[in-house]
């Protein structure tokens, strides 16, 4: 039985609704929330860096309200497992009380929930947080929504996935003139230079695309270099 006294409050077509969390069918209200977030400030000398990323998971731009929150996204979008990134997806309410908004809501393509909070390490140690957090984590583990509590991420992968978004735009998120399979177990370097001589100078990017949307796969545990190890994808 549930237990949890949570409402989530969502805007929907313009209009503000409120869901009780423990009733009613979540996933479908929030897949139609509109994902424009409510609190974004833009003020002169603020200390963190607000923006907007392109995510190719959404097909579109997700904001953030720093550059920690847009490392997450980052992270999310190279994940095939998100179907979707939602920033402040909703209000948590309790007695009347706005008592939390996450940072994000990743919906998942086997229909698993995750609700992403993201603070700055020695914030996310204060006993205040880490109660409010807790209250958090409990209301959503009732209904099967993961809580994560993200304060970045300093390990090659983190920085190795930046990297290769920048090949996911767009305007540079080039196919690869050849099957993936003609470059596995081929060096980067060795594979761009086989490449430069269809493409040209588009080698690089067709590359980094392929490995942005997993047809190509290399070891993301350590720093890419020239000497990384491709294959293809099963």
């Amino acid at each position: 039985m549930l237990t949890t006294d949570t409402t989530l409050e969502l805007r929907v077509s313009g209009r503000r609704i409120r869901v009780p969390l423990a009733e009613g069918d979540r996933l479908q209200v929030v897949r139609r929330a509109e994902s424009r977030p409510e609190r974004f400030l833009w003020l002169p000398k603020q200390r963190h860096i607000p923006g907007f990323y392109w995510a190719a998971t959404n097909r579109g731009f997700v904001p953030y309200e720093s550059q920690l929150e847009r490392g997450r996204v980052v992270l999310a979008d190279f994940d095939h497992t998100v179907s979707r990134i939602i920033s402040q997806p909703f209000d948590m309410i309790a007695n009347g009380q706005t008592y939390q908004i996450p940072d994000f809501m990743l919906l998942h393509v086997d229909a698993r929930v995750t609700i992403v909070n993201v603070k700055r390490p020695e914030d996310a140690a204060k006993p205040k947080v880490r109660k409010q957090f807790a209250r958090v984590t409990r209301a959503l583990s009732e209904v099967g929504w993961t809580h994560e509590i993200w304060t970045g991420d300093a390990r090659p992968f983190a920085r190795n996935v930046e990297h290769l978004s920048a090949y996911m735009r767009p305007q540079l998120a080039l196919d690869l003139a050849v099957e993936p399979a003609a470059l596995h177990g081929l060096s980067i370097g060795t594979a761009v230079q086989a490449l430069e001589r269809i493409v040209g100078e588009d080698a690089r990017p067709q590359i980094g695309a392929a490995l942005w949307r997993h047809e190509l796969l290399t070891d993301l545990s350590v720093p890419l270099s020239e000497a990384s190890i491709l294959w293809a994808a099963a």
